[in-house]
């Protein structure tokens, strides 16, 4: 598995990337570190959109606050956290802490509970994808069970 640590200006290299690669698992960290603190939600929905095509590919639901404003409020990551469950769907996407770069930006019981909120209407199964089974199929070892 490799963890893409990109941002937005970065997102088409990626998508190069990935075609070159298709068997490649790959996690963009951090939603790929959109600017939330500028409003600048396009291209980067367009791109997180063109990048959930490839089956192979899940999103880390981390960093987010860091990518605010400084007095940021949960209602400014909604559009963000949304569109990556939108995409991606909640089987390939998963909560991060991004501990300890959250403190820069809020705690990570604060950064827990408010991204807990902003899905509290995905069902029960998809939370459970969002805490393990998307983690779990992306960071799968593959050889022989012991």
């Amino acid at each position: 598995t490799f963890d893409a640590l990109v941002m937005p200006r970065h997102l088409g290299h990626l998508k190069t990337f990935l075609t070159r690669y298709p068997a490649l698992t790959v996690v963009i960290d951090h939603c790929a570190k959109p600017e939330i603190r500028n409003g600048a939600f396009e291209p980067w929905a367009t791109d997180i959109t063109e990048l959930s095509r490839f089956p192979n590919t899940f999103c880390k639901l981390s960093g987010l606050a860091t990518e605010a404003s400084e007095d940021w409020a949960p209602e400014e990551l909604k559009p963000y956290i949304g569109h990556a469950l939108e995409a991606f769907g909640a089987d390939r996407v998963m909560f991060g802490s991004d501990w300890p770069v959250v403190n820069l930006a809020s705690s990570y019981d604060q950064w827990h509970e408010i991204a807990r909120s902003l899905w509290t209407s995905t069902p029960a199964q998809d939370q459970h994808a969002l805490y393990s089974k998307a983690a779990l199929a992306a960071y799968a070892r593959i050889g022989p069970k012991r």
